[in-house]
């Protein structure tokens, strides 16, 4: 019995996934990434593009272009089609971020100071766990 309510607990989690929009979302920003890296490579060496400000603000501005668009994908499509299940509060949204606020920077710290005093090989593997991450 207990097994039942756990699945129909876990159900609309699973659901929340199952449309493969976050996959499309994702693809479309990486996609973006690349585009941005392509410019970055064909415009002159003194252009605005090689600068950090306005690649950051650019990637953020995508970013949250592509956020809004699985939000009203979701919300125009998928949620009509299958209906929608509020989560119960299992935890308060700050907990997840106070986990990794202190986590992210210390990985970033971490990679800097073994990337600076390692062996050319741990510096391929450090960048892949990074990426991995």
């Amino acid at each position: 019995m207990f097994d039942q309510l756990d699945d129909y607990v876990r159900r609309p989690m699973h659901y929340e996934n199952i449309d493969g929009i976050g996959q499309l979302g994702m693809g479309i920003l990486w996609m973006g990434i690349a585009a941005l890296a392509a410019l970055q490579t064909t415009v002159p060496e003194g252009s605005i593009w090689h600068r950090r400000g306005p690649v950051v603000i650019c990637l953020l501005a995508f970013g949250a272009i592509v956020l809004f668009a699985m939000w009203a994908l979701k919300r125009r499509v998928t949620v009509p089609r299958t209906g929608y299940v509020k989560y119960r509060g299992l935890c308060k949204p700050w907990v997840g971020a106070a986990i990794a606020a202190p986590i992210g920077p210390a990985i970033v710290i971490l990679h800097n100071v073994l990337l600076r005093h390692s062996s050319a090989s741990l510096k391929v593997t450090l960048v892949a766990l990074t990426c991995a991450v």
